[in-house]
């Protein structure tokens, strides 16, 4: 019989809730679990490659340990070779796109292959399957050799291991930069959450470091639930401008939902943890609204903690339809204090509404002084 949804069950959980800490636990895990397969293009296939010919080695020198046949190991280690003509033919179609994922693979390509001294004993024969204009890759032949390509990837995967831990030995200021500003407006009365609360998110968060070749869609930065990804290849005021986004999203005001899914025909039922408020981010049963409006308001925020000038902030046009709100008399007061606001816990059949006040008054003043479709109005912009 076909699986079918019956209900749905969702209740108001706490930040440190058994259900959220475990719920961040498995994304963590999630996470780590593709270290050495996924996260590093090709990385999986050099381990797995190395551990192939480190077994066929012990198995020739006689080793009781390697079991498996000399023809069964050699016929592995081939179909893994044979993943390298796949990502040389993704390399070859990328260089005929015009699509932003060409333009930075194509610049990866030139950074690490022709100029680095790692790919200095293979620069000429490589250059032979490249074609360059300038200080650019244009183009990238199919025909380039397997075993170049496995060299290709040798060298990316170590350049990208010590980008990374220099990136982490960064992130680590950086962190410790964005706690000492907030706290100054926290002391002031700008920013109305707790020092407390401020050092345990920013201490939650995982910042990690995405690899250019699977950063597909050409974003800086992303705060998925727990973990930023930054991309690399940002000079050093942007890379710290997009780390102070991703934490000023981390350290907005939050609220979970657990939700239960039931199925028919006793089919184990399933659990989730949606956030259901990011700032001014609402999660409602159209889906994500107002994201914009949250966009806007924490890139202005990052803006003034990190100190980038005003011409290279993002978002302009978020920025543009948050200061339509301004004009028309909201008060930034007003918009901080729902920004922030974390909406309270209660177990009395309270209406959400009324356990987030200052988020409430918010959508009053708005309506007030922009009348009742103004922010619907706006939110209908963005989702053309």
């Amino acid at each position: 019989m076909k699986r079918e949804l019956i209900g749905v069950k969702i209740r108001q959980v706490a930040e440190d809730s058994p259900e959220v800490v475990d719920s961040k636990r498995k994304v963590k895990a999630q996470f780590a679990s593709d270290v050495g397969s996924n996260r590093i293009l090709g990385e999986h296939t050099i381990v797995q490659i190395d551990k192939l010919r480190d077994e066929l080695k012990r198995k020739q020198s006689g080793d009781p340990g390697a079991v498996s046949s000399e023809d069964d190991i050699r016929e592995r280690i081939q179909i893994q070779e044979g993943i390298f003509p796949d990502y040389r033919g993704m390399f070859a179609r990328l260089a005929r796109s015009d699509n932003p994922q060409h333009t930075a693979m194509m610049a990866t390509l030139h950074q690490e292959f022709l100029d680095s001294s790692f790919a200095a004993k293979y620069s000429s024969e490589m250059q032979n399957y490249f074609s360059v204009t300038g200080d650019s890759v244009v183009g990238f032949s199919k025909e380039m050799p397997t075993q170049l390509v496995e060299v290709l990837f040798r060298a990316h995967i170590e350049r990208y291991r010590q980008m990374e831990r220099e990136f982490h030995e960064r992130v680590a200021l950086y962190k410790r930069e964005f706690i000492d500003t907030v706290k100054e407006d926290i002391a002031d009365g700008f920013v109305s959450m707790s020092e407390d609360l401020l050092e345990r998110r920013v201490s939650d968060i995982d910042i990690e470091f995405n690899d250019t070749f699977q950063n597909y869609k050409g974003v800086y930065g992303q705060h998925a639930e727990h973990i930023i990804k930054v991309t690399p290849g940002m000079e050093g005021a942007l890379e710290r401008h997009i780390v102070f986004h991703e934490l000023t999203h981390a350290i907005s005001g939050t609220s979970f939902m657990h939700v239960t899914s039931e199925f028919s025909e006793k089919i184990r039922n399933t659990e989730e943890i949606h956030i259901a408020k990011a700032g001014l981010r609402f999660r409602t049963r159209r889906g994500k609204v107002f994201s914009f409006l949250n966009e806007a308001v924490t890139e202005c925020l990052a803006a003034l903690w990190s100190g980038i000038p005003a011409d290279e902030m993002l978002y302009a046009v978020e920025r543009q339809a948050l200061s339509v709100l301004l004009e028309k008399g909201v008060a930034r007061k007003s918009i901080l204090d729902a920004y922030f606001e974390n909406p309270e816990i209660d177990r009395s059949g309270k209406h959400p509404a009324l356990r987030m006040p200052k988020t409430v008054a918010l959508m009053r003043e708005i309506r007030q002084n922009g009348g009742p479709g103004l922010l619907l109005n706006l939110e209908r912009i963005f989702q053309e």
